[in-house]
């Protein structure tokens, strides 16, 4: 269980994996700050081969957007972090049909990835328990991060790269035309922010072109055949 701290109440264990000594190698609770008076998830890592690389995620993950669970603070010598939760937060994320939503999803899910991908290492369960809709962003959960890199028994790190994240964050939002070589989270917000601003462009074309034939059937007769002289045609 989760060392004893007077800032906080466990409230319940959302996750332990594998064991160290007589600790699980990492221990994922649900607690309630006293101080600030909100829930957060409290992160022990037991000393052991798997601590170095949890303690790289974090600290990677420290750094991210507001696409990824946030890591409120970070102790690499005591093998503590504190999560701002997501239990209980948000909506499980719903692509619908449209390739606009699709495409803003994958975005903010590349933009989520890119801060762990910059580290040289990458999350491994992208998928659809992972990813949380709060209000107008999508959040992806670092727990879930966490197990992964906590499951290997020695220290090598867990099988996966940034590109097979790219490949579950494709998978995830149905998005099949996109181009080979997003290699990480960066080049996928890129590109997906660009088929964004393509869309958009592509938009404004069409009611454009709607308006301009709304407004020649308004015309009165014969306007619509002068020219730009102002000629009639004959």
């Amino acid at each position: 269980r989760a060392r004893s701290d007077e800032r906080f109440t466990v409230e319940s264990v959302v996750r332990e994996v594998g064991t160290s000594g007589d600790l699980p190698a990492l221990a994922i609770l649900l607690a309630r700050d006293d101080e600030l008076a909100r829930e957060i998830n409290v992160v022990d890592i037991a000393p052991g081969p798997r601590r170095l690389g949890l303690a790289r995620l974090l600290a990677a993950a420290a750094s991210g957007d507001q696409h990824l669970q946030r890591v409120l603070s970070f102790d690499p010598e005591q093998g503590r972090a504190i999560l701002e939760t997501l239990v209980d937060h948000g909506e499980p994320v719903d692509i619908g049909t449209r390739r606009r939503r699709a495409l803003r999803v994958c975005q903010q899910l590349g933009s989520a990835l890119g801060a762990l991908h910059d580290a040289g290492l990458w999350h491994g369960r992208v998928a659809r328990q992972s990813v949380r809709q709060i209000g107008e962003l999508t959040v992806l959960t670092l727990v879930d991060a966490l197990v992964q890199w906590a499951e290997p028994s020695g220290e090598e790190p867990p099988a996966g790269s940034p590109a097979d994240d790219v490949a579950a964050v494709l998978s995830f939002c149905e998005l099949r035309d996109a181009p080979e070589g997003l290699v990480d989270g960066r080049a996928l917000a890129r590109w997906a922010s660009e088929q964004l601003d393509s869309e958009a462009e592509a938009e404004l074309a069409a009611l454009r072109e709607r308006l301009l034939s709304e407004a020649l059937e308004r015309a009165p007769a014969g306007l619509s055949d002068e020219g730009e002289d102002g000629s009639t045609a004959h």
